[in-house]
């Protein structure tokens, strides 16, 4: 009788483990997720960035359907719940890089600049000024108004004072512009380099791109 309630106790204690780890194991897979998603401002727009991120779950989920947990229903679930749950992390847009990537990503070709400037709206339209004018007493940069005898060690300032984001094509020349619109999501200075870019050729869009600052 008492080798009857030990192997029961062992049986409970063995699922118990198992659970637990199944359990811990789908945290940190999801939680492996979301830190590639954010080192990599939207994973699935990198097929590799993507199946880096989401190799620890497929994996749990291939564990679970071994000979080794052939009778852990539940192991099977809460893995197939963490293989889910790690998809939606990649694709949904959960912050707000994230929805301008998706944004920037809903451009197509053959659009129009008031077509993307439509679908952009809300963004920040240029690279910035730190990118605009370079930092320095050298190359003498001058700010707007400034006359050829301003002292070299102020000309940086103050163009980085007086800057204004560009301006972009109006009238007529929306029609066939050429070029490349660049577009931020933030000024802050851990993103300030995160620039969507659509070029256009005679009025239409040929490329768009997201450049990972």
């Amino acid at each position: 009788m008492k080798a009857i309630y030990s192997r029961e106790a062992k049986s409970r204690i063995t699922q118990f483990v198992r659970r637990a780890f199944f359990g811990s194991m789908a945290v940190v897979v999801v939680a492996w997720v979301v830190v590639v998603d954010l080192l990599v401002a939207a994973a699935w727009i990198r097929p590799m960035a993507c199946a880096l991120a989401l190799a620890p779950a497929t994996l749990l989920v291939a564990y679970s359907l071994t000979p080794l947990c052939r009778t852990q229903n539940s192991a099977k679930l809460v893995s197939l719940a963490a293989l889910v749950l790690s998809a939606l992390v990649i694709v949904a847009p959960w912050n707000q890089r994230k929805r301008f990537v998706a944004d920037l990503y809903s451009v197509r070709h053959g659009m129009s600049v008031g077509e993307v400037e439509a679908l952009m709206v809300g963004y920040i339209r240029g690279v910035g000024r730190r990118w605009e004018v370079p930092e320095g007493p050298l190359p003498l940069v001058r700010g707007l108004g400034d006359t050829q005898d301003t002292c070299p060690t102020t000309r940086t300032p103050t163009a980085f004072d007086t800057y204004r984001e560009p301006d972009y094509p109006t009238g007529e020349a929306r029609l066939h512009a050429t070029g490349v619109i660049s577009y931020r999501w933030s000024r802050d200075a851990s993103y300030n380099a995160d620039w969507g870019q659509v070029e256009f050729l005679d009025g239409r869009v040929v490329r768009v791109e997201f450049l990972l600052d």
